[in-house]
């Protein structure tokens, strides 16, 4: 995707094993899920990184295979949820420092 013009100021891209644009596509033989038409479940890009995306874009320009509804997990509200239904694992998960 070629970008050159656009004024995009959502910081500097993080550098990963995908390209900063990556374009995610079926691919037979894939060695990552993204690239295969499974369902995918909810869960986190790269938190092994030490600069882990903190925003990603997503556009479907086409799509071929039945299905293929898309989710996001809104985690500031799932967090949100855990401060007022549990505040004891709050404290667990602001407090307690965890090492990838």
């Amino acid at each position: 995707a070629d970008f050159t013009g656009h004024d995009l100021n959502v910081g500097r891209p993080s550098v990963t094993v995908f390209d900063p644009v990556d374009q995610v596509r079926y691919k037979p033989g894939g060695d990552n899920a993204a690239y295969t038409t499974l369902e995918l479940p909810g869960h986190t890009d790269l938190p092994f990184y030490n600069d882990s995306p903190s925003a990603q874009f997503f556009t479907c320009l086409k799509n071929t295979v039945q299905g293929g509804e898309a989710f996001w997990i809104d985690t500031f509200a799932a967090l949100q949820e855990v401060r007022e239904e549990r505040p004891d694992m709050f404290d667990v998960l602001t407090k307690v420092p965890v090492y990838f």
